[in-house]
């Protein structure tokens, strides 16, 4: 079977054929770490908020990219390596954006996917998979320190697993292993070279760090007057 492609070349296409990628149910199942919660959970938790701008008129083209071209983890392709930590990744690499969009550029960082993965012990199993909404809801209320990726070693928490050959082509990395690393230990302390205590390097969510920040302004306000 073969399937042509929209492209201006005409030889372009994609042929099927066997791949070494799944090739057993056990591979397959590596790679499904989003573990689902329970819907009236979820519900409690985290309401639906349905939006009725029906009329806002979308562009035909819009790059993130380019258009936070200050917010680099935007751009930033992290690998999870041999770990089910895609909940965890995806959550982080969202919260990074989110963050710099927030702060109009001007707080650019890499929350730390280790950090989450093996802290939030509500959000499930570590390197076995994990919810992505709990992670969420942790960020909110424990806050999630920085950190880069094993090769660059930056921030707080940086990754501990290596970059590795996901069934590409390519030699750039060594393979992957053909199983799951173990969840790491959670620590409540940065590596040692780095600049900031654990608990001054986390990260809110937005709108709780303005609630506290605001409740913390009356509180001096309140103090002041009393003075």
């Amino acid at each position: 079977m073969e399937a042509r492609l929209f492209s201006p070349s005409p030889n372009a296409g994609w042929k099927a054929q066997r791949t070494n990628r799944f090739s057993t149910i056990e591979d397959a199942k590596l790679m499904m770490g989003v573990i689902l919660e329970d819907n009236n959970q979820r519900i409690k938790l985290r309401p639906t908020i349905r939006h009725n701008d029906v009329n806002i008129k979308l562009p035909k083209f819009f790059d993130s990219r380019k258009h936070w071209k200050n917010c680099p983890s935007i751009r930033t392709i992290r690998d999870q390596s041999s770990c089910g930590s895609c909940w965890a990744f995806g959550a982080v690499e969202s919260m990074s954006d989110r963050i710099c969009i927030h702060s109009k550029s001007k707080i650019s960082v890499e929350l730390s996917a280790v950090n989450l993965l093996s802290c939030c012990t509500r959000c499930g199993l570590g390197c076995n998979g994990g919810i992505p909404g709990m992670a969420w809801d942790y960020w909110k209320y424990e806050g999630i320190v920085t950190g880069g990726s094993n090769e660059t070693h930056t921030g707080c928490q940086p990754y501990p697993f290596p970059k590795c050959n996901h069934h590409a082509s390519t030699k750039s990395y060594p393979l992957c292993e053909s199983h799951y690393y173990s969840t790491p230990e959670c620590y409540k302390s940065c590596q040692d070279d780095y600049h900031k205590p654990y608990k001054k390097d986390k990260f809110y969510d937005m709108w709780l760090q303005q609630q506290q920040q605001q409740q913390q302004q009356q509180q001096q306000q309140q103090q002041q007057q009393q003075q």
